[in-house]
């Protein structure tokens, strides 16, 4: 097979490190295919290190911003596309708005343009801007022959939206992380912003993932038990206006030092920390498929957890779950999580039996099986094989598309 994936519109997050994963797994599973990976100037570092069956093209025109990228994904990637020959046209994002000679695979990693509430309460460019992603999201779906679903909440969401008959879907859950070995050196070591005992909320500073209520849920808590180590919150600030509201309001109280928000942190200071935080806390009310939860779950977290959205369908019984939009409720799961030692014990071991469900290699290998059902009109011989076996029928298979072309 001759599979090339659009990736221009890919940056920093769970888009990337979803693409990341499947390209090192594309490489071990299906060795003998061959991948073209297009980008934009200025990712030639983001990418995982290639396997020897991928191959790279970076260009510049697309960089020049939304308008750019919205003529190059129209009229110029269609171009691009056409002269790499492929057999497939993967879109792990699924913004394209063109079509091509070719059967196409999109994937949603977004759905915060879909919401109205998340809509309003932006800017009047991010309106214009959120409107856009929706159309072209749509756009892409309804042209794509098949569509990759993160999560059962995910497919359910569109079915309203885009008729979704005739076309090859798939459910593919995120992998879990790969634990760093103990004693490996991370950039919060010496950091004098991290305390030694903490509460942990991880994700980009967006008003949808609900942190202003956590924090007035955390400040209510506190007020009831002294005890509770400051909460941290990690991520990159996406709504500057937004930030400056939560730190406003623990300025208002006596806690103002026990709320801490460094900003982003590298990979491995962060899977230390979900390591040593005493209680996670997610409240988002718009994911697809969070690869935070995964990697929180992977290390056994004590989790409390919004329950809208795809959150309980991840977390199961690994995680205890509260109204993202009530502070109450949220204080009184933190309380009972931070109290409650035969509790914690539990649900940590819970969040850890959940993770084993998640698999880049699996998920892998329900995405490649979806490129063969939708080259193949449906039909994929390697569907029902373990990853090995599927890895050598795969092979196979590239060879005769190799032979037949």
């Amino acid at each position: 097979m001759r599979i090339t994936i659009s990736a221009s519109h890919i940056t920093y997050g769970g888009g990337l490190a979803h693409l990341n994963k499947m390209i090192e797994w594309f490489g071990r599973l299906a060795p003998d295919s061959e991948f073209t990976v297009i980008g934009v100037t200025g990712q030639e570092t983001m990418f995982t290190a290639s396997p020897d069956n991928f191959h790279y093209e970076f260009h510049k025109f697309p960089s020049f911003g939304l308008p750019a990228r919205m003529l190059w994904e129209r009229f110029l990637l269609p171009r691009v596309i056409e002269k790499t020959q492929c057999d497939l046209l993967f879109e792990p994002g699924s913004n394209g708005k063109f079509r091509v000679n070719c059967p196409t695979v999109s994937l949603l990693h977004n759905i915060a343009p879909f919401s109205e509430e998340y809509i309003n309460a932006e800017s009047f460019y991010q309106k214009i801007r959120n409107r856009q992603l929706q159309r072209m999201s749509l756009a892409a779906m309804r042209s794509s022959s098949s569509i990759i679903f993160l999560s059962e909440y995910c497919r359910e969401f569109f079915d309203g939206l885009v008729d979704l008959s005739g076309k090859s879907v798939a459910v593919v859950h995120h992998g879990k992380p790969e634990l760093r070995a103990q004693g490996k050196a991370s950039g919060i070591q010496g950091d004098s912003r991290i305390p030694s005992e903490y509460l942990l909320y991880v994700s980009h500073i967006y008003r949808y993932k609900n942190m202003y209520e956590t924090v007035q849920g955390y400040l209510i808590a506190l007020d009831k038990d002294s005890s509770l180590p400051p909460l941290l919150i990690v991520g990159e600030t996406y709504d500057l206006e937004y930030r400056e509201k939560i730190l406003a309001l623990a300025a208002q109280t006596p806690h103002a030092d026990k709320v801490i928000l460094p900003g982003s942190l590298d990979n491995d200071s962060l899977q230390e920390l979900y390591a040593g935080c005493r209680i996670f806390l997610f409240s988002s009310t718009l994911e697809t498929c969070s690869v935070i939860l995964i990697e929180a779950l992977s290390h056994g977290c004590v989790m409390g957890c919004s329950n809208k959205s795809v959150v309980p369908e991840i977390c199961q019984d690994g995680a205890m779950y509260y109204d993202p939009y009530e502070p109450q409720e949220i204080a009184d799961t933190i309380l009972r999580l931070h109290q409650d030692t035969s509790l914690r014990e539990r649900m940590s071991e819970n969040a850890r039996r959940r993770s084993e469900s998640f698999s880049w290699q699996k998920a892998a290998h329900q995405t490649l099986a979806l490129f063969e059902r939708t080259l193949n009109g449906g039909v994929c011989l390697t569907e029902s094989m373990d990853e090995e076996e599927a890895s050598d029928a795969g092979r196979e298979l590239a060879v005769q598309a190799t032979e037949e072309k």
